[in-house]
């Protein structure tokens, strides 16, 4: 199942790319020869299961677009950042990978609450953004140009939740909720349809 959501988004990412490679070698992170992609999310710490194995992922998808000829010629290169699942971290590797790394796309945002931090840095970057793990609303909506996700949003996740309880007769329901962020990107939505529904 992980395999074949890292395919997909890896192949999304490649179809971004492609449609977009009508520009010059002029652009960042773009040779006669290479497309350089920035990774952003956990490496390290507890949370690295949503940045390093992800990352692991793409780089074999990558691997196997860049064994096949690569992308008009061009070999995929990915540079990785680790942004511990820590707001300031993720903004960091934001403006790195942007700026001193000058990568044509990126892909990454394991840990909604460090991805919906940086939300701003990536949307400012305009460029192609695809974030891969994140669910909190607010990193895809409002719609921004440049940021697609291939991770339902939070909204949706509670929703099914409160569907899947009341498919199965739930009377009543008890929530453990975290109150960063990403738990706010949940919790307050579940509220919500749950005060809707009565």
């Amino acid at each position: 199942m992980l395999r074949l959501r890292l395919v997909r988004c890896a192949a999304l990412v490649a179809a971004l790319i492609a449609g977009g490679l009508q520009a010059s070698a002029a652009e960042p992170g773009l040779t006669a020869d290479s497309i350089k992609i920035g990774s952003f999310g956990a490496l390290t710490g507890p949370g690295y299961l949503y940045g390093k194995l992800p990352m692991n992922g793409v780089e074999v998808v990558f691997d196997e677009i860049n064994a096949a000829g690569g992308i008009h010629g061009r070999k995929l290169q990915l540079v990785r950042e680790d942004d511990r699942c820590d707001a300031a971290s993720a903004i960091g590797a934001i403006q790195k990978l942007v700026h001193q790394d000058q990568v044509f796309a990126l892909i990454g945002g394991g840990c909604s609450n460090a991805t919906f931090a940086a939300r701003e840095a990536i949307e400012t970057a305009k460029i192609p953004t695809l974030i891969f793990a994140s669910v909190h609303d607010g990193i895809t909506q409002p719609p921004a140009p440049n940021i697609y996700s291939t991770a339902l949003t939070s909204s949706i996740e509670s929703e099914a939740q409160i569907l899947f309880a009341q498919q199965h007769g739930a009377k009543r329901l008890a929530m453990i909720s975290m109150k960063d962020a990403w738990g706010r990107a949940r919790y307050q939505p579940l509220m919500e349809i749950l005060k809707a529904k009565g």
